[in-house]
């Protein structure tokens, strides 16, 4: 549980109360046998105290405690002798049991206060920082009480909002000549745009863009050059290792393989896992004891490779019953996953939400940290070891795919990427989908998810081919 109660919210009448309050560290006091933290969160201040005599690890933990750190804390409302009459909170105080970090941060370039030391630049800079302080707080919020009052009085006078820039769409719409802007990062920045394929029909197959990792200044060196193949590039020296396996591997039509290749992949042990998870992101929480915009595993695929890396097994789990699927997940996976044998994944995702489920489930926390141990990252892998022209410049598992046999397998008609997987997991729990569509959709997630570990075995098995 995140909190009880809010940390404006607690005074005089819940003396005694156990309760768990989370936010921001505001100030830090050692007063040598005790230590005094001020916890801040949108709604308010609480002073919390840790006693050297109580708890001492805790005491000593709180005193390490920095500005803008984010915790969590259980204990016990208490009466302070010493009122502060200004704040809501200003009677109490909290004796404190637990504590956790739940992250810890940097020493911020000016203080969260109502009179920050910080000028008008530097706040314009770390705006994220600047909107925690109550005068810029409170101005958002009554913009935000205006702008919904007006919609609400406009919405029961029975109007419908239209965005007010029809009139410069339309007049885009309606040139006969496509706008001439370069092609550059701004095409996927923030998102993929719609005509990201259209606007590079006459280009190379194998264009400079698809270098990968390139600095603003490599971007700027390459354009100069006046050369859009990676094929006709000319030998340049300022090209990281992975950028030059990405040229060198155009330019000779073949594959790069490290010569360490083979050795790494002996070591990995038998059997072998090919682990894959998918998960809904909600800004508003959808279980108990969640939080807005946090990952939450609902589905899981696994292939296993036995021991002689002959037979191969698959096995999965999904709950798109609307309960919180989190505990069955993991205990499942644990029971599948055994004490031994090398976990493939790709990227550290899976091990990003298994640490967090570690905070959900700390009795499990030992079970899960063998599974954490055993994880080996492929996409590492292969960005270290291996390069194919048919990449691309990309190390996207679904780029990757391509080169691979039937590695082109994502054509279904509505589950194609984690994002898909995703929304349709999102739509089926909450039941947002029709009935008679919800075994349409449900089939088609779980042949996606097992697609995604499949691919992770083909990827395996021809590392294996090329070396």
């Amino acid at each position: 549980m995140l909190r009880t109660h809010t940390c404006g919210a607690l005074n005089i009448s819940n003396i005694g109360e156990e309760i768990t309050l989370s936010g921001w560290v505001q100030k830090n006091r050692d007063l040598g046998g005790m230590t005094f933290v001020d916890l801040r969160d949108r709604y308010g201040i609480t002073q919390l105290a840790f006693n050297m005599d109580f708890n001492i690890a805790l005491c000593t933990a709180a005193r390490k405690l920095g500005r803008e750190f984010v915790i969590l804390i259980s204990g016990k409302v208490i009466e302070i002798i010493s009122k502060n009459k200004n704040i809501s909170t200003g009677e109490i105080e909290i004796e404190v049991r637990e504590l956790t970090i739940l992250n810890k941060s940097k020493l911020p370039p000016f203080t969260i206060e109502n009179d920050t030391d910080g000028g008008e630049e530097i706040r314009m800079k770390y705006r994220y920082l600047d909107i925690r302080r109550n005068p810029v707080k409170e101005n958002l919020m009554l913009r935000h009480a205006v702008a919904k009052a007006t919609r609400n009085y406009l919405d029961y006078q029975d109007f419908i909002e239209v965005e007010n820039n029809l009139k410069n769409i339309r007049k885009e719409i309606t040139k006969i000549k496509t706008p001439e802007i370069e092609i550059g990062s701004h095409c996927k920045n923030p998102y993929q745009c719609n005509y990201f394929d259209h606007c590079r029909i006459n280009m190379p197959y194998y264009h400079v863009e698809q270098i990968p990792n390139q600095s603003k200044d490599q971007k700027q060196k390459i354009n100069a050059l006046g050369i859009k193949d990676i094929a006709k590039l000319p030998e340049i020296n300022w090209l990281s290792d992975i950028q030059n396996r990405t040229v060198t591997s155009v330019k000779n039509s073949k594959a790069y393989i490290k010569p360490t290749l083979g050795s790494t992949l002996a070591k990995l042990k038998f059997p072998l896992y090919f682990m894959d998870f998918e998960t809904i992101i909600s800004p508003l929480p959808i279980f108990p004891n969640s939080f807005p915009f946090q990952p939450l595993p609902c589905m899981w695929s696994l292939h296993k490779l036995d021991n002689k890396g002959e037979n191969l097994s698959y096995y999965n789990f999904y709950d798109l019953s609307g309960n919180d699927p989190r505990k069955d997940f993991i205990i499942k996976l644990i029971d599948i996953l055994g004490k031994s044998g090398d976990i493939l994944i790709y990227s550290d995702y899976e091990k990003r939400i298994l640490h967090q489920i570690i905070l959900s489930y700390p009795e499990l926390k030992k079970d899960i940290e063998n599974i954490i141990s055993r994880c080996v990252d492929m996409l590492k892998l292969v960005r270290e070891n291996y390069y194919h022209p048919g990449f691309r410049g990309s190390f996207s598992l679904k780029s990757v795919s391509k080169i691979l046999p039937d590695g082109d397998i994502y054509n279904s008609e509505y589950v194609n990427s984690g994002d898909d997987a995703s929304m349709v997991l999102m739509q089926l729990i909450t039941g947002k989908i029709k009935k008679e569509s919800i075994s349409i959709y449900e089939q088609e997630l779980i042949n996606y998810a097992e697609k995604d570990t499949l691919n992770l075995v083909n990827l395996y098995n021809h590392l294996i081919s090329v070396i």
